[in-house]
């Protein structure tokens, strides 16, 4: 039952799964939540479909904290899906609540989709070239920043020689060497902790380190101390803008802390690559703002002018640096989307 109910959402292009007790099954189709059956799910049924895909350790965790986090590859049928020969992977999250078990999966598409598919900016692979420092995507959950980190990383792996360490939890997309040599280690699977980890992969000559989110004061310390001491490190933040990164990062901090990590941002810190989907009448497209680390703005992270920060993105079109909307302004521009759509979009900002 759950592996069709995948399946069907795979097929119809959905990004998202939603599975509740005694509901029919949804989906997530071009922003909208869509119903997938008109049948309810029995408390009993959903349950047993979704223990069934969860390993013994796997289970434990949902038993003893109530949610789990996950990712699941299983093969296609056969018989029924005679078109499709890759695997399907997806994200799962599990959680106990008062109707029972849910799980919202996430379907992580078989293609990476390339920097350019997705309009992302020029700066986003001129980066890519740096030896070391700190890059931040950040945006809301939903917003697409694992298919920006994906495509960033895949650009590496397509066009240079490095040697490339993942540190997720759950590993998400899964990438094929080509140039690069990638491995790719899963939090409480293959490391107990990041920590651990980032140590780890300090001894094992990388030259990109790509850390899944940044959640906490340890994750973010040593993502710097891995920039400071030569490699290059791509990361995630929940922030809407460019410039919240940074207060973000700082709020990890007592304050008696936050002017030596000022100063670290100020000299580690390379970029901030912040986006929002925007979704209108199904068409759905990623804007971009982007924060160049010049000298400028590098001093005012220094000296915790932060508010001045946005005024130097709108005029750092020279670094590389865009806002919102200007993003905006060059995808209508070139026509990639209509004047009426980017009006509308306009609205949104």
């Amino acid at each position: 039952m759950l592996k069709q109910l995948l399946i069907t959402a795979f097929q119809q292009e959905a990004s998202d799964l939603h599975l509740s007790a005694n509901r029919p099954a949804y989906l997530r189709k071009g922003g909208k939540l869509l119903p997938l059956t008109e049948k309810k799910i029995s408390k009993e049924a959903l349950t047993s479909a979704l223990l069934v895909i969860l390993s013994e350790r796997e289970k434990e965790i949902l038993q003893r904290t109530g949610a789990i986090d996950f990712a699941y590859t299983f093969y296609p049928d056969k018989k029924s899906d005679k078109n499709r020969s890759s695997p399907y992977r997806l994200r799962g999250h599990y959680f106990q609540n008062l109707g029972g078990l849910t799980a919202i999966f996430r379907l992580i598409p078989d293609k990476i989709r390339t920097l350019q598919e997705i309009y992302a900016p020029p700066i986003c692979k001129q980066l890519l070239q740096q030896k070391s420092g700190l890059i931040l995507i950040t945006g809301a959950t939903g917003s697409g920043k694992s298919t920006t980190l994906a495509a960033m990383i895949e650009a590496v792996n397509r066009s240079m020689e490095r040697h490339i360490i993942t540190i997720e939890d759950p590993i998400e997309q899964l990438y094929r060497p080509q140039k690069s040599l990638i491995e790719q280690r899963e939090l409480h699977r293959h490391t107990p902790n990041f920590e651990n980890a980032l140590k780890n992969a300090l001894r094992a000559d990388p030259d990109i380190i790509l850390i899944g989110e940044l959640r906490d004061k340890a994750s973010v310390h040593l993502a710097l101390q891995a920039a400071e001491t030569g490699h290059l490190v791509l990361s995630t933040l929940h922030t809407n803008s460019a410039p919240k990164a940074i207060d973000r990062l700082l709020s990890y901090y007592q304050e008696s802390e936050r002017e030596m990590v000022r100063i670290q941002l100020s000299e580690t810190l390379l970029a901030v690559i912040a986006q929002q989907l925007i979704n209108i009448e199904q068409n759905i497209f990623a804007l971009y703002e982007v924060m160049v680390i010049n000298s400028a703005i590098s001093h005012l992270i220094r000296e915790n002018k932060l508010a001045q920060i946005t005024s130097n993105i709108e005029t750092g079109r020279e670094s590389g640096m865009q806002t919102y909307r200007q993003h905006l302004e060059f995808l209508q521009k070139s026509g990639i989307i209509s004047d009426l759509l980017a009006k509308k979009a306009h609205n949104l900002l």
